[in-house]
């Protein structure tokens, strides 16, 4: 079996890690893994272990040896000037530090040749050998990596899954099915936001501006920018470098804020992650950060910190432009004013029950039949309609009949509304708080309307989120000028949860928490008119009065937030 070159990359990030001693479990795991499949790896182990062996016997005699070390910084001296590299080994180290990894050497104070025998040597020392010697080890390690690497210097890791807003500082194709390679330069972010995912099961969105570059298959190195990353088991050991760190996966989900000046924090949401701090040459600090738990860097000192838990973008769909940042809540009056259920839906906007279609608020009494009408233009919104309760009553795409529906005449009087800033040039209150405030969102149903939204449509897009209530208040409004009689419901695949029937005082408000379990797949709230006297000649019109209602701050309740 031959080895590839992302595994000779892989093979190489190990065994690095081998000799900084800061290889995980998992990760010594996948290198016996590497040495026991493939025989090209034994050999490049060998060869390694070999190299470093005399590199490290070769720094202890220079430490220990002037004449060396003069001899080494004097390349001038007629005792060198005998001995040149040939051009093409000297092109082919410049090839290799290009594209090799760096490596941090260990302090001077610190012995990290230990297990390899320091013998003094005699300073009568020939000059020539020496550097024969060096000249040698450059060499071999030069010629090891070509004859692996041979001409080929990248390969693709990663693919571009979606993107909101993303614009690079080069020509780089922003769009789904783009696929990312090893780079030898770091690539600039400006703005928005990226998601990717590599071919080894690792998710991750970037929020520019972020500059970063994959390494190999299984590291990116970012100088800036944040970064929150889903790690399949595939997957486990992905490490993410900063100027000043390394985050090594345990099988989590984790973020990590890179600043430009070289402080870094990592943010740990499930499972564990090892934080490495410390810069180059400098004594490193190992921590194990797990789930629940939030470390900073600055220089080489770890400080625990508080989790920040919506502070990293961990979910995005460019097609509904929802941007999910762990919030626990989603609004469904924003959902009606064509959001997403995080702000970025209209106030005074609603869906016309004839068409689906999104509309400002426009009152005029009109007829409609029972029929279930999708809403096309919003994911998360399965349908509305205008019940009458004189024929079988749909209320969602599914087929789910609202067999309690009382017979209607069909009448309504404006779309189904997020939070009007005023209806008939009036606030609208439900006890001492005004829901035509952006603070304080609603739903207006004026009867008689029907909405259904799809709860499956937010679970699959907001990963690891559980739907656990629906919360609101609901009444009708204390400010409308007129008579009503209405009934208010809410459903759950066509069972009714809660119901008020006949309601003709102002003033009378429920607070509801109602249950959605994980089969639960749509939640649909109706108001329809009540009981109305045939004593008014314009009775079709005036069967609908001022039923008013309002469902204020109407939300999703989640748990289980990563």
């Amino acid at each position: 079996m031959k080895i590839t070159l992302e595994q000779l990359n892989r093979l190489f990030t190990l065994l690095g890690a081998l000799r900084e001693d800061i290889l995980t479990e998992a990760e010594f795991a996948e290198l016996n893994q590497m040495l026991e499949t493939i025989p090209q790896a034994q050999d490049i182990y060998l060869d390694y272990i070999n190299l470093c062996t005399e590199l490290c016997n070769l720094q202890a005699a220079t430490r220990h040896n002037p004449t060396i070390t003069h001899a080494i910084q004097h390349p001038d001296n007629s005792a060198v000037s005998d001995f040149s590299i040939p051009l093409d080994v000297l092109e082919m180290m410049g090839d290799y530090e290009r594209t090799a990894e760096r490596i941090e050497l260990p302090r001077e104070t610190q012995d990290s040749c230990s297990p390899m025998p320091i013998h003094r040597v005699s300073h009568n020392i020939s000059k020539t050998p020496i550097i024969t010697a060096i000249a040698s080890l450059a060499a071999l390690v030069f010629l090891l990596v070509y004859i692996y690497l041979k001409p080929q210097t990248t390969f693709e890791v990663a693919t571009i899954t979606d993107s909101i807003h993303a614009k690079w500082s080069s020509s780089h194709p922003i769009k789904p099915g783009y696929r990312v390679s090893v780079e030898l330069e770091p690539i600039q972010l400006l703005s928005g936001v990226l998601e990717m995912e590599t071919d080894l099961g690792v998710k991750m969105l970037l929020e520019g501006p972020a500059e970063f570059r994959f390494t190999n298959s299984a590291e990116i190195a970012m100088n800036y920018g944040k970064l929150y990353s889903t790690v399949g088991p595939a997957g486990n050991g992905f490490t993410v470098q900063t100027k000043n760190s390394r985050v090594i996966d345990l099988g989590t989900e984790f973020g990590v804020l890179a600043e430009p000046h070289g402080n870094s924090e990592v943010h740990v949401f499930r499972g564990k992650t090892l934080f490495i701090t410390g810069s180059k040459n400098a004594a490193k600090t190992t921590v194990d950060v797990p789930a629940g738990q939030a470390y900073a860097a600055n220089h080489s000192a770890a400080s625990r910190i508080d989790l920040n838990k919506t502070g990293f973008i961990k979910a995005i769909d460019s097609k509904t432009r929802l941007i999910w940042r762990g919030q626990n809540e989603i609004s469904l009056a924003d959902v009606v004013g064509g959001g997403n259920g995080f702000e970025v839906g209209k106030p005074n906007m609603g869906i016309n029950p004839l068409s689906g279609e999104l509309e400002t608020i426009n009152r005029s009494s009109r007829k409609a039949g029972n029929r279930f009408t999708a809403v096309v233009s919003n994911a998360f919104i399965n349908g509305i309609f205008v019940p009458d309760g004189t024929t079988e009553q749909i209320v969602s795409s599914a087929g789910h009949v609202f067999k309690e529906c009382p017979p209607t005449h069909g009448i309504f009087y404006a779309p189904a509304s997020n939070t009007p800033s005023k209806f008939k040039d009036l606030s609208l209150f439900l006890g001492d708080t005004n829901y035509s405030l952006p603070q304080n969102p609603s739903i207006f149903l004026h009867a008689n309307l029907g909405i259904t939204f799809d709860l499956n449509a937010f679970r699959s897009r907001l990963p690891g989120a559980t739907i656990e209530k629906f919360i609101t208040d609901a009444g009708v409004c204390d400010t409308a000028p007129g008579p009503f009689n209405v009934d208010i419901w809410v459903l759950i695949d066509g069972q009714v949860r809660y119901s008020r029937t006949g309601v003709t005082q102002k003033g009378l408000q429920d607070q509801l928490k109602i249950e959605i379990q994980d089969q639960d797949n749509f939640l649909t709230l109706i108001a329809t008119e009540g009981e109305n006297s045939d004593d008014n000649p314009d009775y079709q019109r005036s069967s609908i009065g001022c039923d008013w209602v309002l469902f204020g701050r109407p939300m999703l309740k989640l748990k289980n937030i990563p």
